[in-house]
């Protein structure tokens, strides 16, 4: 879809939950431009493009998970925009995930900025004619799973191999082209698929043990071929990749591969090896072709094999003689291929000779395709077609295939059916599930093949065995149950994901141990309970063990001790107890998570001796001394040890960690200088951080004034100094941190003024500068800052008139400053007594606060001022918000900590009180007591909802979503008429939802999803004339739809989706002039569609998809002019065709997925809108028309389980925003170029 179209037309634009300005994501293509090809001013085309992304950028409120930019137009390419650093600058700050650059002019490649390595969140890079410079100080992509380099120039050869040892997750590889890397190593131990074309002349694959595609074409540089490399040092280590299935290689490669071993010597074996094809392959060059079939015999299950012959038709083959004496006699390497083809084959005799040796020695083959260099109408041809008719076969049913020149080679893959002894253990896993809501595991029926047909399966295709299991979907939902030993059975199985299940309990079954080739087993973030099994130790395979975010308990079994392969282990989060084990002195662990787990003791010096890039002890019992052993782990980039009990000076020796980016000292007892990040006594820089938090500790300045200087490559993002009595004054060569996000330095003891160099760091977002003493102005430069989001400067010595700032910072920011003016800033008021006291009980029932949150309040001190996490109402002194200490006001810097306690009834007695957030406190527990207004969510609050809340009659907002929650809503819910926002959802919450909801007249957004509520829905919701957004989806609610739900004048959402409710729809939605989204999808909704939908003139988005609606669709339709989305698959609608009315609408989204719809594709189709059709499962017929070409919106098409037949016509090809095509199980034929 054109941007400029999506940014003016998108469905989204207008709904308050779905705006376009927050859709994730973006795709910007050159080619939407519709720029012409005789266009002479190339920069009015790129500033066009600019001009655009830079809107929907800077209107762009949420995170972005994909974005895609393609500069490329009708067989032209452009430069890289000027405003591209801060496209990318935006990007990063924004959660990128996916990011995809393509089609830059190829002549002059754009340098990719170094900051990329900051940048936590990508999970797949895809990179055209760059330049990407590795930076000298590697910082990991901790979830890096694809990186993508095409026409690419790398100058640090030593860089990139260290950035690549750094991405633990990388599963895919592809340089392609890549020039400046001549010895390549990579340590990728979870590579599974790796692409290589590019100067290489020398490659190293290390611990590359789950490598299972390998496609390798090196060329030589300055004129050199490979064929003159010495072949022992070209592939160092191909003969370990042990799980390799499929092989794709050029000729000229391949004697360098067995390493010069070829012809003669027999090579190792590759027993796993599937598929081998073979390009560009000189049948004239013995050397070459004894070379391949030497690699074919180390080959002993080759199902495939795949040759592409090099200028066939003037080389002379090798005589079958010699071919014979390369392979040995007699020759048991094609034993079991099931596949053979032969490319850009002619008639010589030679040739047939090699057709004629293959199929003779084959007995398990069941195709052999012949790619004939002739064309069909070619007498040679034809000839050739009744030579191979008359060879002999070892197998009877082989099936041999003549293609000519101009036909496309098909490739087809071996294929079997789920073991039997698989399915049995999931289907037993699947019994022991008690509630999947959202039927992730809807998909596995008995009746159904696991491999194919099971979502979230993964089988080996050549024995049926299950090789992978992991979560079935990537939505955010729960399942409850408990793991069955029977996995245990899953013997073939690599990957074993069921994590984030939220509600998957009991203990871990020590049947876990018997899956011997197991190399990722991941639980994390489910209530599973008990000791870790010893048996686990028995996973000799495992390679990645993440077991965080549960409840088990005890000490961690020595037999981990064995996991000898393990690099990452993340058991965070648990109820372990003891001290860091030895037994782990014996791992080779790149990345070691132990937060939260209770561990005591001081640090071990055998952790230097370990390869650690990652290690997290945060939020522990941990104590000692900082040890001097730290300087030898070389090869740390991130260092998280806040919230213990560390106590000293850093020792000099912590320079000596070059390769250290992120550090978190927080919360702990170090003092001294902070010399260990900015030493006065060195000019240089030191280090390359990312992040530093050192806060609350006890160390000492003043800083150096040179700090912005010290830190190199202006790299660092977020600088956290607080709550340390450093003195002196605030450097102004901070402002030479560009690249800096946050910066903060509270209760330092500062002095002097706000420099105003601080504006040169103009990527800033929060500057914290309370509780100072500085004095002077508020610089103007300062506070208006172009990102600036927050500015703090509460209780220090400033004076003069607050500037003018266009982000309108709050009075609150600036309390606290006598000599300021040009606010309301009355003066503060003591904490009243009253709130004190409440206060204080409500810390006295804190029973565990190892992170000492709460050590600022004391008695005798003021709460309004002193304590942290509290607000007061400058004017009377009564305490207004209460929140998580250190998190107040939206700060989403601090890591998240934990606190063991109950709520105390006394904060019912904070009768001014607007905010209570205690949220993510994780170990807050029992009921909840009556309180004002309430953001209690994602804690582990259990128990019914008190029915004492309804007294709480001041009550604006109700959060208590993501918890535990269970019984039934007060049933004297209605009492609390000031509420305006009640979101209770992802709880246990059950029962039918109170009448007495309806007496919520200024009730504005109601979310009740993901619940267990049962019942009607009752028809007091129609009193509800303030609403705006409705969510009762995943519940289990019945009876029929309520005619009163059309008495709700402002409502702009409404989303019922999987439940059971029954009947007609009601004519009176047919009322809801201002609806925006209508989605009831997944119900037993009957009957026709009413008419009066046409009334719905806001309408902008309709979901009535599997429900039992049938047709005629109205034709009222037509006078929702906004709509654009419209979904009415899986209903028995019984349509003779589609209906023409529709091309009346501007349609983004139609999905009419089994409806019954026959007929053919209308023409109007052509002129549409539509970027996203599913016509599937109906009985629709005819050609696809060559008019498809014409519907350039379109990025979504699936019409398969129709009839449609006939070739697919070239017009397809201009659909260049196609992403998603499926025509699968039509009558289609032809070929598929």
């Amino acid at each position: 879809m054109c941007v400029k179209e999506a940014a003016k037309t998108s469905i989204l634009s207008r709904q308050w939950r779905y705006k376009w300005t927050s859709i994730q994501f973006l795709n910007f293509n050159l080619e939407s431009l519709r720029i012409p090809v005789t266009a002479i001013d190339d920069q009015s085309a790129v500033n066009k493009y600019s001009n655009i992304i830079n809107t929907v950028l800077f209107r762009h409120s949420g995170n972005v998970q994909k974005f895609k930019m393609t500069m490329f137009n009708k067989n032209r390419h452009y430069e890289v925009p000027d405003e591209f650093i801060r496209w990318m600058y935006y990007l990063f700050d924004h959660g990128i995930q996916e990011l995809i650059l393509e089609g830059w002019n190829l002549n002059i490649p754009y340098i990719f900025p170094s900051y990329i390595f900051s940048c936590k969140s990508l999970v797949v890079l895809r990179l055209q004619c760059c330049i990407f410079t590795s930076p000298l100080s590697i910082i990991a992509l901790p979830k890096l799973k694809t990186l993508d380099l095409s026409n690419a120039i790398d100058a640090c050869n030593r860089c990139f191999e260290m950035f690549i040892s750094q991405c633990p997750l990388l599963e895919n590889l592809r340089l392609y082209d890549v020039d400046g890397i001549l010895d390549l190593t990579i340590n990728a131990p979870m590579l599974k698929s790796c692409v290589l074309k590019g100067t290489f002349e020398s490659i190293h694959l290390k611990n590359a043990t789950l490598l299972s595609f390998l496609y390798l074409c090196p060329y030589g540089t300055h004129g050199r071929s490979l064929e003159y490399f010495e072949p022992v040092d070209y592939f160092q280590s191909f003969f370990q990749l042990k799980a390799l299935r499929e092989l794709t290689v050029h000729g000229e490669s391949i004697q360098n591969l067995l390493a010069g071993n070829c012809p003669e010597a027999r090579v190792k074996n590759l027993p796993d090896l599937r598929e081998l094809t073979v390009y560009e392959l000189f049948p004239g060059n013995l050397v070459m072709v004894s070379s391949l079939f030497s690699l074919i015999r180390s080959c002993s299950n080759l199902q495939y094999l795949e040759i592409h012959v090099k200028d066939s038709i003037y080389s002379i083959l090798p005589s079958l003689e010699e071919f014979l004496k390369a392979m040995g006699d007699p020759p048991k390497c094609f034993q079991h291929v099931k596949s053979i083809h032969l490319v850009e084959i002619s008639r010589t005799m030679h040739e047939m000779e090699l057709v004629k040796f293959l199929l003779i020695n084959s007995p398990s083959l069941g195709k052999m395709i012949v790619k004939s260099i002739h064309k069909d109408t070619c007498e040679e041809h034809t000839k050739m077609l009744k030579d191979l008719l008359s060879f002999n076969r070892a197998s009877c049913k082989v099936q041999i295939i003549l293609l000519s020149q101009q036909e496309l080679l098909p490739k087809e893959k071996a294929s079997e059916s789920c073991h039997a002894i698989d399915k049995e253990a999931l289907l037993d896993f699947k019994h022991r599930i008690t509630d999947d809501p959202s039927q992730l595991l809807g998909s596995w029926l008995a009746t159904t093949d696991c491999c194919t047909a099971w979502e979230g399966i993964a089988c080996d295709p050549f024995n049926g065995r299950v090789i992978k299991v992991s979560r079935p979907s990537a939505m955010e939902t729960s399942m409850s149950g408990t793991l069955s030993p029977f996995l245990g059975n899953l013997t073939y199985l690599q990957v074993l994901d069921l994590s984030d299940l939220s509600e998957l309990s009991g203990p871990i079954p020590p049947q876990l141990g018997k899956l011997s080739q197991l190399e990722y087993l991941s639980l994390n973030i489910n209530e599973l309970i008990g000791p870790i099994p010893s048996s686990i130790g028995q996973l000799a395979s495992l390679q990645v063990l993440d077991l965080s975010d549960n409840k088990l308990t005890g000490v961690l079994p020595d037999s981990l001790g064995n996991l000898s392969n393990c690099f990452d282990m993340n058991l965070q989060n648990n109820m372990i107890t003891g001290k860091i084990p030895s037994w782990m002195s014996k791992l080779n662990l790149s990345w070691l998570m132990l937060a939260k787990t209770g561990l005591k003791g001081e640090l071990p010096s055998w952790l230097s001796s370990l390869p650690l890039g990652y290690l997290d002890l945060s939020s522990n019992e941990l104590t000692g001394r900082f040890p001097t052993w730290i300087g030898n782990m070389s090869d740390l980039w991130y260092l998280n040890i806040s919230y213990n009990k560390f106590y000293s000076t850093i020792p000099k020796e912590f320079k000596n960690m070059l390769l250290l980016t992120d550090l978190d000292l927080h919360s702990n007892n170090f003092s001294g200088p902070l010399d260990f990040i900015f030493d006065k006594n060195v000019d240089g820089p030191l280090g390359h951080y990312n992040t530093i938090d050192v806060s609350r500790n006890k160390f000492t300045g003043p800083i150096d004034k040179n700090v912005g200087n010290k830190l190199a490559m202006n790299t660092i993002s977020s600088l956290i100094l607080s709550n340390n009595p450093l003195g002196g004054r605030i450097p102004k060569s901070i402002g030479n941190l560009t690249q800096m996000r946050l910066l903060e330095m509270v209760r330092d003891k500062l002095s002097g003024t706000i420099p105003e160099e601080i504006s040169n760091a103009d990527t800033l977002r929060i500057i914290k500068l309370s509780r100072n003493y500085l004095t002077g102005r508020v610089p103007k430069m300062v506070i208006n800052l172009k990102w600036l989001e927050k500015f703090e400067v509460l209780r220090n010595k400033l004076s003069g008139e607050i500037p003018a700032h266009k982000a309108n910072f709050p009075a609150s920011a600036f309390f606290g400053n006598p000599g300021l003016c040009g606010l309301p800033l009355p003066a503060l008021e003591s904490c009243h007594a009253i709130d004190e006291e409440a206060l204080l009980d409500f810390k006295h029932k804190i029973t565990h606060d190892p992170s000492q949150l709460l050590r600022t309040w004391l008695p005798n001190t003021d709460c309004c001022t002193v304590w942290e996490g509290v607000d007061c109402n400058p004017a009377n002194g009564r305490v207004v918000n209460v929140s998580r200490p250190g998190v107040q006001s939206g700060d989403d810097f601090i890591l998240d900590t934990s606190m063991s306690g109950t709520l105390s009834p006394f904060l019912g007695n904070l009768t001014y009180l607007q905010l209570l957030d205690l949220s993510n406190l994780k170990e807050l527990t029992g009921p909840i007591p009556p309180q004002l207004e309430l953001e209690l969510s994602e804690n582990q609050f259990s128990g019914p909802i008190p029915s004492s809340i309804v007294d709480l009659i001041s009550l604006t907002s109700l959060t208590l979503h993501d918890n535990k929650l269970s019984g039934k809503i007060p049933f004297e819910i209605g009492k609390l008429k000031s509420l305006n926002s009640l979101h209770l959802s992802l709880n246990r919450i059950s029962r039918s939802i109170p009448d007495s909801i309806g007496k919520l007249s200024k009730l504005q957004d109601l979310s009740l999803s993901h619940n267990k509520l049962t019942g009607p829905i009752p028809s007091s919701i129609g009193k509800l004339v303030s609403l705006q957004a409705f969510s009762l989806s995943n519940n289990r609610l019945t009876g029929v739809l309520p005619n009163s739900i059309g008495n709700l004048p402002k409502i702009q959402y409404i989303s019922l989706e999987n439940n059971m409710i029954t009947g007609n729809l009601p004519s009176s939605l047919g009322n809801l002039t201002t609806l925006i989204t209508m989605v009831f999808a997944n119900n037993r909704f009957v009957g026709q569609i009413p008419r009066n939908f046409g009334n719905l003139k806001s309408l902008m988005s309709l979901d009535l998809s599997k429900n039992q609606l049938i047709g005629p669709v109205p034709y009222q339709l037509t006078k929702v002019k906004d709509l654009q989305v419209l979904n009415l698959s899986y209903n028995p609608l019984g349509l003779v065709k589609i209906p023409s009315w529709l091309s009346k609408l501007n349609l983004f989204w139609l999905m009419l997925a089994k409806t019954g719809i026959k007929g053919e594709l209308p023409r109007w189709f052509s002129s549409s809108s539509i970027g996203y059709l599913d016509l599937s499962s109906n009985k629709l017929t005819g050609k696809l028309p060559p008019w498809i070409g014409n519907m350039s919106e379109l990025w979504f098409l699936n019409i398969s389980y129709n009839e449609f037949y006939s070739t697919i016509p070239k017009e397809l090809k201009n659909l260049s925003l196609l992403s998603d095509l499926d025509l699968h199980s039509n009558k289609f034929s032809g070929p598929l170029g």
